[in-house]
């Protein structure tokens, strides 16, 4: 990620040195929307993305929501004969829900805009693995089941910068660490349920595109 950003950053001051400033429009209150590379990698493949709506409420000062809605499902299947069963099925499945805003310090110099403050949200996450097993010419028994849910809250300080392209288009990084809370319960059909919590500090980077109406 470090080198992706310090790439992107290179080419975009060596690429577009002749564009338009933020102009003095830009400093209004304007309402856009935004992706981060990350989500646009999960839209193509299928599996959600994240969704930024930075609104500048002033030349100072933005808000902006986030909601991200990432997914994935898988699935094994193999022929194995074992305990009269002629074959295995394993599938699995993933949810992570972020609904989250962002509140920021704003100062621009030419063609950037920096940026510093906080993101915070809520989290939601959950689970589903199933094994299932079939006799010759039978049906699908599941005889494994584990489900979990996970939901919490994260908040953490971020800091980044976005660069002109046009009065309406802009290209950005972003770095910041979070802490993470969760909390939920496991389902399992084998060894009964339970409780879980966990909590975490994580940091990571992330390089945007933003459209401004």
């Amino acid at each position: 990620m470090r080198k992706i950003t310090v790439v992107m950053t290179l080419t975009i001051f060596a690429a577009f040195s002749q564009v338009p400033t933020f102009s003095q429009e830009s400093s209004l209150a304007r309402f856009g929307i935004g992706v981060d590379f990350g989500g646009i990698k999960n839209f193509f493949f299928g599996s959600g993305s994240s969704v930024y709506l930075p609104i500048n409420l002033s030349s100072k000062f933005r808000v902006e929501p986030l909601i991200a809605v990432i997914f994935s499902d898988s699935e094994e299947k193999l022929e194995i004969t074992t305990f009269g069963y002629s074959g295995t099925l394993d599938e699995s499945s993933l949810m992570y829900v972020d609904l989250g805003v962002g509140l920021f310090m704003m100062s621009e110099m030419n063609k950037l805009r920096l940026y510093y403050g906080t993101r915070q949200g809520y989290l939601r996450i959950s689970s589903l693995d199933e094994e299932k097993k079939t006799r010759e010419k039978d049906s699908w028994e599941t005889t494994g089941k584990r489900k979990e849910v996970q939901n919490g809250f994260y908040v953490g300080l971020a800091v980044g910068g976005e660069y002109a392209l046009s009065t309406k288009l802009t290209l950005g990084a972003e770095a910041h660490v979070a802490y993470s809370f969760l909390d939920g319960k496991v389902e399992n059909r084998l060894i009964g349920n339970s409780d879980v919590s966990q909590s975490s500090v994580s940091t990571r980077g992330l390089a945007f595109i933003r459209f401004y109406f």
